[in-house]
């Protein structure tokens, strides 16, 4: 019989100790949506010349663990969650409704050393044989919407201590997300907000109400090296932090393209946020809502060309670098002066990373 996706089992626990698992077992399934995060051997070609019209056979290298993990963005499931913190590199747990809600914010650290996780991939090949990766360290987060669809995630990592032998049958969720236990972020559930970084609060009249599509990417520019003996040492960066933000507009009214093309031309900087709500969190009293907040401080307009590509409604697609903010922008949250700060509010109390 063929292997099925649709039966295959993802976990994922914090790790302490590179290159040493963590257990895998109670609470640490992930729902996904897909996933390519596995591992294997370079391969060195031979050119040396040995009176043969072909190669020699190749030399096999260190291992090393690469790919994708893309899930809907759920804020009930606490191992998401759990991902998204070992990317930004920090998170801080508020309450919202004692005993309820809580809510834990994330602020992009220059740093995310010591943040990692153990991997685990039950692919439906083998009946008690699922894959392993000792430690996998997140190099890039993809957060995008689109009309009509949900929020999603998509985690690039790299990894290394790899193992093929172990058993998924303990694995389990800490919310199931069958039967009615998912509580997705949709695009409809909110909108992007923008204006000058020196304006005023950001309110109603700030909406991009013609956004069609937008994408968030962040990348640490991480790379994974070997030390002499073969082990994969911790994944550090090489170089600038790239943050940018690309949003797609279905048509471009005047006011959006004098805003714009005039933050373009003049380089001036612009804020921005993202506030997404969706249902009502389980048992609470007072309807306190599921959300997941983005919070952008300080953009600068990369790109912002116009033209007419169809006898349509004429799109604009513009692209934005972020940075750090000298100051928190009026209306954000204290302390919101990072490149990218994002929130995420359910009935999960623990902070992942403790």
């Amino acid at each position: 019989m063929s292997a099925l996706a649709a039966n295959s089992k993802i976990a994922v626990a914090k790790g302490t100790t590179w290159l040493t698992p963590a257990a895998l077992g109670a609470d640490s399934r992930l729902p996904i949506l897909n996933e390519s995060l596995d591992a294997e051997p370079g391969v060195l070609e031979d050119d040396t010349i040995v009176d043969c019209a072909e190669r020699a056979e190749p030399d096999l290298l260190e291992t090393r663990g690469e790919g994708d993990i893309a899930c809907i963005v759920d804020p009930r499931q606490a191992k998401q969650l759990l991902l998204m913190a070992l990317f930004f590199g920090n998170n801080t747990v508020s309450v919202i409704e004692a005993t309820k809600v809580w809510k834990h914010a994330m602020l992009f650290q220059p740093s995310t050393l010591g943040k990692f996780f153990t991997y685990g991939a039950h692919r439906d090949v083998g009946a008690l044989k699922a894959f392993r990766l000792a430690s996998a360290k997140i190099s890039q987060l993809v957060l995008s919407g689109a009309a009509g669809g949900r929020l999603e995630a998509t985690y690039s990592c790299l990894g290394a201590g790899a193992d093929r032998t172990q058993d998924p049958s303990s694995w389990t969720y800490a919310t199931d997300p069958k039967g009615g236990g998912a509580r997705h972020l949709l695009f409809r559930h909110g909108k992007i907000r923008m204006n000058a970084f020196s304006g005023g609060a950001l309110g109603t009249a700030d909406e991009l109400a013609t956004l069609r599509a937008w994408t968030l990417t962040m990348d640490r520019a991480l790379v994974m090296d070997f030390a002499a003996g073969g082990d994969a040492i911790e994944p550090e960066p090489d170089g600038f932090a790239d943050l940018k933000l690309r949003c797609e507009f279905f048509s471009a009214s005047q006011a959006l393209v004098d805003l714009l093309r005039a933050a373009k031309e003049n380089g001036t900087p612009l804020k921005a946020d993202g506030l997404f709500t969706g249902p009502d969190v389980v048992g609470t009293a007072a309807s306190n809502k599921y959300q997941g907040n983005l919070y952008l401080p300080y953009l600068r307009v990369t790109e912002a060309k116009l033209g007419i590509p169809q006898p349509g409604r004429i799109p604009f697609t513009v692209e934005f670098s972020l940075h750090k903010a000298p100051s928190v922008p009026t209306g954000f949250p204290a302390g919101y002066d990072e490149a990218v700060c994002m929130e995420m509010q359910s009935e999960n109390e623990t902070d992942p990373l403790a």
